[in-house]
């Protein structure tokens, strides 16, 4: 009996996809739908809902084989990812895998078309997701869903879990809210504190830019000057906003973005190329136009920092920022904030949303979502 734990990550989309959400996905697979209960914790509603799941048996041993439970998170799951951590475990283990799309996310959307309304996203929290996998193991044996899982329910064989990141999480408290469904589970990068004033991944991502020289966090910081210049003046601030394409924001969403822009390029591994490209140009507006080429590649990923698309209602199957930002405003939280210090890489301005005011709001935000859900319209949108 196992469970691994390690590290933590942050509610801002500006982190990586997690390895094990990572595709392609070409493995031979069975995509089933199963009918999930709506609400777990009112027995007297018997309302029910499709979830999708995906079932790979090509490693699995009759003879000594067991479930691997991989859980899906915050994107649309189209399965298990080729080189993916689940088929290493399955090929050793001689498993079947099989794969549970997190409710509200990708084809499993509860309320359909009308799912991502404040009063149906209600029905996401860490409670129904947590007793969504549960339900779905019960079921399986119960109707026998599928050949190879009822048979490894008639031979007592193992099941474990497996997650990473805010699926790590859910991971580990599985283990613990029913322990006796699975034998083990693993949670890597689990998030499993709720910190409401994460500054500390911005210090660490100052920290990496250093080790490319003394330069290049000056040079992010000299482009936080120059965005917040461009910002401030009246006559250049229209086209400036424009020329990113997110005059839908208000100039605080834009400089989140903006610094997320260099976090992403930071976190994900690519900080040696990025600190030498800044170096070679010869101009802070040539830098800034660098960045602005990064920030158009990533397509729609802007969205998640404006408040007027995340309002957007209207259910797509490849979006998830409405519903994870709901997920964090209301329970999950890792709110990423700004380091309190003139070294930070992140606007000078911004700090001044921060701080110990920022936390004590931040707090009081999330106490009142868990204790006032009658009252979730005005603290989601403010949240956002």
């Amino acid at each position: 009996m196992y469970l691994i734990l390690s590290a933590l990550t942050i509610c801002s989309n500006a982190i990586a996809p997690h390895v094990l959400t990572q595709g392609p996905f070409t493995q031979p697979k069975e995509t089933l739908q199963f009918k999930q209960l709506l609400d777990h914790s009112d027995p007297a509603n018997t309302q029910t809902c499709q979830q999708r799941y995906h079932v790979y048996s090509q490693y699995f041993n009759p003879i000594k084989g067991g479930v691997i439970l991989y859980i899906c998170g915050e994107w649309n799951c189209q399965g298990v990812g080729d080189n993916s951590l689940p088929f290493q475990l399955a090929k050793d283990l001689g498993a079947i895998v099989i794969a549970l799309e997190h409710r509200f996310y990708g084809q499993s959307q509860p309320f359909g078309a009308d799912s991502w309304s404040l009063k149906n996203l209600s029905y996401s929290n860490v409670h129904q997701a947590l007793d969504d996998p549960a339900y779905f193991i019960l079921q399986l044996k119960r109707l026998k869903l599928h050949k190879s899982i009822a048979l490894i329910h008639q031979m007592s064989l193992h099941r474990y879990a497996i997650g990473g990141s805010y699926p790590g999480a859910l991971s580990a408290w599985f283990r613990y809210k029913y322990p006796h469904l699975t034998v083990g589970n693993l949670a890597s990068i689990g998030v499993i504190n709720t910190i409401l004033d994460f500054w500390q991944f911005d210090d660490q991502i100052r920290k990496s830019t250093s080790k490319s020289g003394e330069q290049c966090p000056l040079y992010l910081q000299s482009l936080n000057s120059y965005v917040d210049k461009n910002l401030k003046n009246f006559n250049t601030k229209k086209a400036f906003k424009e020329s990113y394409r997110y005059k839908k924001m208000t100039d605080n969403q834009f400089k989140w973005l903006w610094a997320d822009t260099i976090v992403q390029m930071i976190q994900s591994g690519q900080r040696t190329k990025f600190c030498e490209t800044l170096e070679s140009l010869p101009s802070i507006e040539q830098m800034a136009e660098y960045l602005r080429d990064i920030a158009l590649s990533r397509g729609g990923s802007y969205k998640q920092y404006g408040a007027y698309y995340l309002r957007n209602e209207t259910v797509y199957q490849n979006t998830i920022f409405r519903q994870w930002y709901f997920q964090c405003c209301s329970e999950v939280a890792q709110l990423q904030t700004t380091p309190q210090n003139k070294e930070s890489l992140r606007s000078y301005e911004l700090h001044q949303i921060g701080g110990e005011n920022g936390a004590m709001m931040l707090t009081l935000r999330v106490k009142q979502f868990g204790q006032m859900r009658e009252q979730l319209k005005p603290i989601f949108e403010d949240c956002i």
